[in-house]
């Protein structure tokens, strides 16, 4: 999450979620002085949201900690929560069936970028699909808008 943070010099505001309490301490941490960031210890799914209300959701390295069902329940909120014309920006680790860590929270595996964009296809234009190699993983990169019908 500390990473994402630096945005937070071009942004009005910035809600940032994570349900690890651990995580939560370190991003206030390295963050905490900034004004306009809001440290959420929850799920976004359990948050309760006004509707249009975010320019840009920024999901990252998170996917694959919720189930299918979870995933659509999200992209359904997303929706409603996004202003018209706004983005979502997701990047996630493709992977298979089994977690790179033993201890890994992992209850879905993205391993099909056209599967998890043809999903997104469902409720957003998407902008950009582009798989990023690294040298030790490789990344979905999904740019989604929200179009104004």
């Amino acid at each position: 999450m500390t990473n994402l943070l630096k945005f937070s010099d071009i942004a009005g505001n910035i809600d940032a979620f994570d349900v690890s309490e651990a995580a939560i301490k370190a991003a206030k941490e390295s963050y905490g002085d900034t004004k306009n960031i809001n440290f959420i210890n929850s799920s976004p799914l359990d948050y309760k949201y006004k509707d249009n209300t975010y320019d840009i959701i920024f999901w990252s390295d998170a996917v694959d900690y919720f189930t299918n069902n979870e995933i659509k329940r999200l992209i359904s909120l997303f929706q409603k929560i996004l202003k018209p014309n706004g983005h979502i920006i997701v990047k996630t680790p493709l992977t298979t069936n089994k977690p790179a860590l033993t201890n890994n929270a992992q209850k879905s595996y993205q391993d099909d970028l056209e599967n998890l964009t043809l999903l997104f296809e469902k409720y957003f234009e998407v902008v950009i699909s582009n798989l990023t190699e690294y040298n030790h993983r490789s990344d979905l990169d999904i740019v989604l808008k929200k179009s104004v019908f």
